[in-house]
């Protein structure tokens, strides 16, 4: 089990890609934000670029903190129960579906500006390895309605600021961790699934910005491909070098290595192939196969290095040509997939190369959610 309150430091390595993350995407939505707002003087403008800001750098440090999780990528920090800006491990065995209290901003480390801000958190998400696992699969249950009723699904977590206090709100401050004292409207008090983003309104002030899966689940797919590099490409060399050649794909329903199939999940028991030609899921990082990323992975061998000797083949990553490998990370189910089905499909992971292995990585929508990357023999 995870516990963030007492987390181990992480290396200087890891350290600078969450820096320059930071930089990028923080100094990103700083430029949207002031430029939203530089043809005016007005206080109440440059205090809502202020809020915006700040909600937006919370936001990115929750994803950074998500995606470098050491045991659990994708899962989020625990709120801050006591007021003391550091995350409490309390929320990890808790039956509550939803956790609003305040920021952790000590653990983000995002500074003391974002004391004042609230935090709510999907219980699905917590870093708690007993739990069900976190995957590209697990959608977000919390929603946020806008002030024209219209819904935004999908986030797993939520930053809110809670503006200034309104009439009846006299008990703010240091010693009151009274939600109500805080949030404003009964469906921001209320602990349930759904809040409101009502930034002017006479009876609520509070702003809200979401961390969606959609975005959440990007981040970790660009992690589980950095981490299955390197043990697919010692596989890659042991196989070619031992037998001269790269088995065959596994059906998307077994792990068992299947003889003509050239695109499913990585093999992981012989099969119908040669022995001690598949791969071991040992070899890959604990939080992937304990969080069911390889059900999401799929293999697609090139004719041309299924017999020896390996040669370039056909596939195509991205304009990369003459690959003898593509290793795709899924994303969640898009409309018209179904995972579900007795009889998988090939069609109900991916969205790009299935007819003539031609691969190409987009920015992630509604239609393509999916990370390719493919090597040679």
């Amino acid at each position: 089990m995870g516990n963030s309150a007492a987390r181990p430091q992480r290396s200087k390595q890891t350290g600078y890609i969450i820096l320059l993350i930071m930089l990028v995407l923080v100094a990103g939505g700083a430029t949207f934000f002031s430029g939203a707002y530089t043809s005016s003087n007005d206080a109440s403008a440059r205090e809502s670029t202020r809020s915006l800001l700040a909600l937006d750098t919370a936001a990115t440090a929750v994803k950074i903190y998500s995606m470098t999780d050491e045991d659990r990528p994708g899962s989020l920090p625990c709120p801050d129960f006591s007021g003391d800006g550091i995350t409490d491990i309390n929320c990890l065995n808790s039956s509550e579906p939803v956790h609003v209290e305040r920021l952790p901003w000590r653990t983000l480390d995002i500074g003391s500006d974002a004391a004042g801000l609230w935090y709510v958190m999907d219980r699905d998400f917590r870093d708690n390895t007993a739990a069900q696992p976190i995957n590209a699969e697990l959608e977000g249950s919390l929603i946020i309605e806008s002030g024209a009723g219209v819904d935004a699904t999908g986030f797993a977590a939520l930053i809110i600021d809670p503006g200034d206090p309104l009439v009846g709100q006299n008990n703010r401050g240091r010693d009151s961790e009274t939600v109500g004292d805080y949030l404003d409207l009964e469906e921001n008090t209320d602990n349930d699934n759904r809040f409101v983003d009502c930034p002017s309104r006479e009876d609520c002030n509070d702003r809200i910005i979401g961390v969606s899966t959609t975005e959440l689940f990007r981040l970790v797919q660009r992690r589980l491909l950095a981490d299955l590099k390197q043990p697919v490409e010692d596989f890659i060399d042991d196989a070619i070098s031992t037998h001269g050649n790269l088995p065959y794909a596994a059906k998307l329903n077994s792990l068992e290595c299947e003889a003509d199939l050239h695109r499913g999940h990585l093999p992981q028991s012989q099969g119908e192939c040669a022995p001690n030609e598949f791969v071991d899921p040992n070899d890959f990082p604990s939080w992937v196969t304990d969080n069911d990323w390889l059900e999401l992975v799929i293999y697609h061998v090139d004719d041309a290095c299924t017999e020896a000797p390996c040669s370039a083949g056909d596939l195509e990553v991205d304009g990369e040509a003459g690959l003898a490998l593509v290793l795709a990370i899924a994303g969640g189910a898009l409309p018209g997939q179904d995972r579900n089905a007795p009889e998988l499909n090939i069609e109900d992971y991916l969205e790009s190369g299935l007819v003539d292995g031609v691969y190409l990585n987009q920015p992630k929508s509604t239609s393509n959610n999916d990370l390719y990357w493919g090597t040679g023999p």
